[in-house]
């Protein structure tokens, strides 16, 4: 087993603080990794989780997205969200955590198949996976528990094949005590022994030894306790319940609490039902606060609930229409979800399109460079800068164009411009501005390392040197006039002075550059 997996298993399965410290004793060597700090952010916040401290679970997981952004990774980056999406949803409301998780969705959408197999993507699909189900997106985690399933083999590490066999049988089991919260008020047998089987094959797919999460004499005890014989699920039930082997369940809490309750009014031990409903009452809201509200923690509230208040068994009685009524609400809840996801996720596509289209008019349709209305904010950020920094404006003009175009059309004159935006790009440094402003007029906006004559001399030069070597046509021939600046000036006077040099050369014969003297 890898560190990654060692440290993910051990923080849901008892060992929460050891890992968080170790984590924080590796970090300092890794300090120029943001991959490997996205990985122990995330580690941390899923540690912190399962010991139910929430806001320090929602810091790590914060940190976790800060370092995959740095990562360039967008399948750490959809991981890392979805992770801190069903934190958030748990302490500031569904809206707020849905407002999160559908930026990873985003992300999926965009992903190429081949990218999901990947291990940063496959590790995603999984966390996505159980944050849709924490959130009430149960047809989204059914879609994308069959993305995992579907993985190619040796896709997934030995444990995270391990994980999504597990998260299979939870989902089954929480599909299977679904219709055990309305009449006739009992689980759907088939999908039960369904997910015990998957739980069984899980168990023998995992780590040595075995995880008591999927222990099969746990799940044989819950099986029991909805359909078999209660008395035998009661010892088991009650071990895992205890300290220290609870917190090794973690987010089966709720299932295995609910079928403890649901052995004991099975069996007919009516007093010490009383007594657990009782004692269970803050349990249930420390439940709520670590796991948020999961289809798990509905099956549990509701059997505390009926036992607490047997009427809810009977619809014929106001308790048991507001049961009824319940019910009912929570499938409004679940379609309200999913239209909010998609109604996240239609804004999201609205404004990609818009920022899009705005992209569209800032460039120039023939060249793709940007065209003067793109051109000029940049043109002003630059002519006001009063930080000492060095600017030059470059201006280019194509000898002879009007002629060019009256004699050999529009078709040749169309290539001309095209050939001289790919030099002028060529020529260009990354951060390098190159904008069409007229019909046959470039500019290139270049920071400078001083504001001497040469150096500006020198940038034009190799403007005109890498017209003449991208040259296709053998008719290209330019006029170049740069006019630097180091102190704040107007952008009108700026661009003047380049337009100034740039018709020197011209008087000059052309095919030359020019430069300003300093205002």
């Amino acid at each position: 087993m890898s560190q990654y997996d060692d440290w993910l298993n051990r923080a849901q399965t008892g060992g929460a603080d050891a890992v968080v410290a170790e984590i924080a004793a590796a970090i300092s060597t890794h300090r120029d990794e943001p991959a490997w700090l996205t990985r122990a952010h995330y580690l941390t916040a899923i540690a912190h989780s399962a010991a139910g401290q929430g806001p320090a679970a929602r810091t790590a997981a914060a940190a976790a997205l800060q370092q995959s952004r740095l990562s360039g990774s967008t399948g750490l980056t959809a991981m890392s969200l979805s992770c801190l999406s069903a934190l958030v949803s748990r302490s500031d409301g569904l809206a707020r955590g849905l407002g999160l998780y559908q930026q990873a969705e985003r992300l999926l959408s965009r992903a190429e198949p081949e990218e999901l197999v990947d291990p940063d993507w496959v590790a995603a699909l999984i966390d996505m996976w159980v944050a849709a189900a924490d959130m009430g997106l149960r047809v989204r985690a059914l879609e994308l528990g069959r993305m995992c399933h579907s993985l190619p083999p040796g896709a997934a590490t030995p444990f995270e094949s391990f994980a999504i066999a597990q998260n299979r049988a939870e989902d089954t089991l929480w599909d299977a005590l679904l219709p055990a919260r309305r009449p006739p008020y009992e689980p759907d047998a088939d999908r039960l022994l369904q997910a015990h089987a998957q739980a069984l094959e899980a168990a023998a797919a995992g780590p040595t030894p075995t995880p008591l999460d999927v222990e099969p004499r746990l799940w044989g005890a819950m099986l029991a306790a909805w359909i078999g014989d209660p008395e035998q699920a009661l010892e088991p039930l009650d071990e895992t319940l205890a300290a220290p082997a609870l917190v090794q369940i973690n987010t089966l809490e709720p299932a295995v609490r609910a079928s403890r309750l649901r052995a004991l009014w099975r069996a007919g031990h009516t007093e010490r039902l009383e007594q657990v409903c009782r004692a269970e009452s803050s349990t249930a809201e420390a439940l709520v606060e670590s796991l948020g509200a999961s289809e798990s923690m509905a099956a549990f509230l509701w059997e505390n609930a009926r036992c607490t208040t047997p009427d809810l068994a009977d619809p014929s009685t106001h308790a048991g229409r507001l049961a009824v009524f319940w019910d009912q609400q929570s499938h409004e809840r679940e379609r309200v979800v999913n239209s909010l996801l998609e109604l996240y996720l239609a804004k999201e596509e609205l404004e990609v399109r818009h920022d899009a289209l705005a992209d569209m008019s800032r460039l120039d349709e023939l060249t793709g460079v940007l065209n003067r209305r793109g051109f000029e904010p940049h043109l002003a950020g630059a002519a006001s800068d009063a930080s000492g920094t060095a600017w030059a404006l470059v201006l280019i003009d194509i000898d002879g164009f009007k002629v060019a175009n009256d004699e050999l059309g529009h078709v040749v004159a169309d290539r001309l411009l095209h050939f001289l935006a790919e030099a002028l790009l060529r020529a260009s440094r990354a951060d390098d501005l190159v904008a069409r402003i007229g019909g046959d007029e470039f500019v290139v906006l270049a920071g400078l390392s001083n504001d001497s004559l040469e150096l500006a001399t020198s940038l034009g030069e190799r403007i005109l040197s890498s017209v003449h070597r991208n040259d296709r046509s053998g008719r290209l021939r330019v006029s170049v006039g740069v006019a630097s600046r180091v102190a704040p000036i107007a952008p009108e006077v700026w661009l003047d002075r380049a337009d100034q040099a740039m018709y020197e050369a011209k008087r000059g014969g052309g095919d030359q550059v020019r430069v300003a003297d300093k205002a």
